[in-house]
């Protein structure tokens, strides 16, 4: 008797993804004959590419090949499309390396980064841009999501739509693929009403104004959605948005991610950027969603960075001097910035600082900072602004910058801000570049290297001297390089 076959849009899915799954517990047990037959019963398209996969091992070429064409000829998926092409060229064409290996080789000449920025690189590059003069923001998914729930809002969320519970938000229609189906002619009068930016603009703010703050599963709302569609609209056809909009509409579930990290705006133009860091990777959907885009007619770009001295990078080396070792209770007394770009020292900003507690006295002895002294200095909160300019687009740079921060971070916090910047120890950096010394303390530093160091443990004074810590280590990374 022949088994029962899934109906239904996510019957089959979930059949697809239950073979799939048999199939590779199946391999692990190396049971190689009922894997390939689960895969090949399987329509997912990753039990599709790993069966050719495992028929190119046995040998069965000629299939494989035949195959591949067929995909390529009449594709069920862009997953497949992609692997099929890429397959094709690496081992019946002797290719030897991957489509997206390529892409990532062809890009221009790579961004200088300082490697403080290894743990939030597009926010490196979107500061890198806006030094520049770009309009920079960081868009990946959440853009062209809020666009697609916000332009195609009464389709979706109107009444009968439902959701598929009352756990999952994201509205059936687009569960079951059938959003496009089911509103097609709708979907193409709305683009024809929407023929112009500024008709497509006054929309979005229509929407945005009934129903901002409604949850739902598509998007989260955002204070700056509405700014960055009028950039985007200012500066791309509608009939872009509306294809790229229309592929979404098509197969929702495998065409809402993977698109680009950065929207920059530069010299009139628009584009869209993926970043990659060094031993990043371009992944597969990443490379469907930039086609689509390009396709529309945007501009897009990989862009590669590399770990380097950034020249045009603000350093602003901290010190701090408090009432104590504990930011969870203690305050700062004194503040010493000394700003570092392009290999020099080119500012420096001081001030003493009211606490607003009492001053310990072995703090009095090791700083020479008194009661008295601090009494008339300004608070924190007073100086709040020359420090938020001052450490406009810098790196955040101390030795032991954990100490220095944290205090920084508390301060911002009793204020209702928060403070995040990329961070350098220069302890750490000392470490790395003059290893094998017998004290990294900043006095024994100092002396090591000859660096002045007149009032220790008054902050402009070490301050200064970090600074030239920081010199010699950008100095000795430079030399490496060559």
């Amino acid at each position: 008797m022949q088994a029962a076959q899934p109906t239904g849009y996510l019957a089959e899915q979930e059949y697809g993804n239950l073979l799939y799954q048999l199939g590779k517990f199946a391999l692990a047990e190396n049971h190689q004959e009922l894997a390939l037959q689960l895969f090949q019963r399987s329509p997912d398209p990753r039990a599709i590419e790993k069966y050719l996969r495992l028929l190119y091992q046995a040998g069965e070429t000629l299939t494989v090949e035949n195959r591949l064409n067929e995909i390529i000829e009449n594709p069920e998926s862009e997953h497949l499309l992609y692997f099929a092409l890429d397959f094709l060229q690496r081992k019946f064409e002797k290719k030897r390396t991957s489509i997206l290996t390529d892409i990532l080789r062809s890009c221009d000449a790579p961004v200088t980064l300082d490697e403080a920025h290894k743990d939030q690189v597009e926010k490196g590059m979107q500061r890198h841009y806006q030094r520049r003069g770009a309009l920079v923001w960081r868009t990946e998914n959440r853009m062209w999501r809020a666009l697609f729930g916000m332009t195609f809002w009464h389709l979706l969320f109107r009444e009968g739509n439902g959701f598929c519970n009352e756990f999952d938000r994201l509205p059936l229609a687009l569960r079951e693929q059938s959003f496009w189906r089911e509103n097609e002619e709708d979907i193409r009068s709305l683009f024809a009403e929407l023929d112009s930016p500024g008709k497509w603009l006054r929309h979005l703010m229509a929407v945005a104004a009934q129903f901002y703050g409604t949850a739902n599963g598509v998007f989260r709302w955002h204070n700056s959605l509405l700014e960055i569609f009028s950039h985007v609209l200012q500066h791309t056809p509608v009939h872009a948005l509306a294809q790229v909009l229309t592929e979404m509409s098509q197969d929702y579930l495998q065409r809402n991610d993977g698109y680009p990290d950065l929207l920059v705006i530069e010299d009139g133009q628009l584009r869209f950027e993926e970043i990659k860091a060094p031993g990043d990777s371009l992944r597969r959907n990443q490379l469907m969603s930039m086609r689509r885009l390009q396709q529309a007619g945007f501009n897009v770009v990989v862009q590669t960075v590399q770990w380097q001295v950034d020249p045009e990078q603000p350093y602003i080396v901290v010190d701090v001097e408090t009432t104590g070792g504990a930011q969870g209770y203690h305050r700062i007394i004194e503040i010493g910035l000394v700003k570092v770009c392009g290999g020099k020292i080119v500012d420096e900003w001081q001030s003493l600082i009211n606490p607003e507690r009492h001053i310990p006295r072995f703090i009095t002895e090791l700083t020479g900072i008194n009661n008295d002294m601090v009494a008339t200095a300004p608070k924190f909160h007073e100086v709040f602004a020359q420090l938020e300019a001052f450490f406009a687009d810098a790196i955040f740079v101390a030795h032991n910058v954990n100490f220095d921060y944290s205090f920084f971070r508390s301060e911002y916090e009793r204020l209702g801000h928060i403070f995040k910047l990329p961070k350098i120890c220069t302890v750490q950096r000392m470490r790395q570049h003059f290893p094998g010394l017998a004290s990294y303390s900043l006095g024994a530093l100092c002396q090591t290297f000859d660096i002045q160091l007149t009032n220790h443990h008054r902050a402009l004074d070490d301050a200064r001297a970090a600074a030239e810590l920081l010199l010699l280590t950008q100095a000795r990374a430079t030399e490496q390089l060559r």
